[in-house]
C-alpha cells in the first residue's frame, strides 16, 4: 500500500523537475516549487504512517547495537536529503554490549536527526551531538542540536499526534509522536528540553533487551 501511494508522487516530482528545466518564467518555477513542496509533504506523511504501522505490527528484535555505525549511517543518509551543511559529533561512554531493536532505533534517530536539520537556526549550520552512556542493562542517549529550539509552552505537547510546535509548514506533525511510540515499544522513556534560538536536547533511556 505504501508503494502504491508513493509511486505516483515520485512520478509527479519527476515531471515537475523536467518542466522546471524547460520553463524560463520565474512565476512558473515558483508555482512548480510550491507543488513540489506539497508533494514532498504528502510523501513524508505516507512514510510516517508506514513507520507507525510497522512499529505497531512487527515483533521487537534484539540486535547488538553499534552506536557509532547507527549514528553515522543515519546522519549520512539524512544530510543528503535535506538542505544545509550539517555536522555531528559522537561521544560514547562505557564498554558494555547493548542489545535492542536496530531498525526501531534507526527509525528513532532518523526522526530526531531530520528534525535537527529541518529546524536549523537562521544564520548557522546544523550541528548534532550524539552522546551515549552505557551501563549494565541500560543505555542513556542524548541527541543535542543547535537549532531554533522549542518554546516552553509547547514542550508538554510535542509528542502528541499531529502537533506542530512552530509555524514552519514542514513535516507531518507525526515525527515525535512516532518516536515516543517506538521508544515505548522498546520499554524505554523519552524526554525533551529546549531553549529558543539555542537548541534542543532529546534524552532517551532504553533497557537492554538481551540476546535472542
Amino acid at each position: 500500500a505504501s508503494h502504491d501511494l508513493r509511486a505516483p508522487l515520485a512520478s509527479l516530482l519527476g515531471l515537475i523537475d523536467l518542466t522546471s528545466r524547460e520553463m524560463n518564467t520565474d512565476s512558473t518555477k515558483h508555482y512548480l516549487e510550491l507543488m513540489s513542496k506539497s508533494i514532498n509533504t504528502m510523501d513524508q506523511f505516507i512514510a510516517d504512517i508506514t513507520e507507525y504501522s510497522r512499529n505497531l505490527r512487527l515483533d521487537t528484535l534484539a540486535n547488538e547495537i553499534d552506536f557509532n555505525k547507527l549514528f553515522k549511517e543515519t546522519f549520512e543518509h539524512i544530510q543528503y536529503m535535506l538542505p544545509g551543511h550539517a555536522t555531528y559529533n559522537i561521544d560514547i561512554q562505557g564498554e558494555e554490549s547493548f542489545y535492542s531493536d536496530y531498525e526501531r532505533l534507526k527509525m528513532i534517530i532518523n526522526n530526531l536527526v531530520s528534525n535537527s536539520i529541518r529546524y536549523k537556526a537562521y544564520g548557522r549550520d546544523p550541528h548534532i551531538e550524539f552522546k551515549v552512556e552505557l551501563s549494565a542493562g541500560m543505555a542513556k542517549i542524548d541527541v543535542i542540536d543547535n537549532g531554533i529550539g522549542i518554546d516552553n509552552k509547547h514542550l508538554d505537547k510535542v509528542f502528541e499526534m499531529f502537533y506542530r510546535a512552530n509555524d514552519k509548514n514542514v513535516g507531518s506533525g507525526l515525527g515525535l509522536f512516532i518516536v515516543k511510540e517506538t521508544v515505548e515499544k522498546l520499554n524505554g522513556t523519552i524526554s525533551i528540553s529546549s531553549e529558543l534560538n539555542v537548541g534542543t536536547t532529546v534524552h532517551l533511556e532504553l533497557p537492554d533487551l538481551g540476546k535472542d
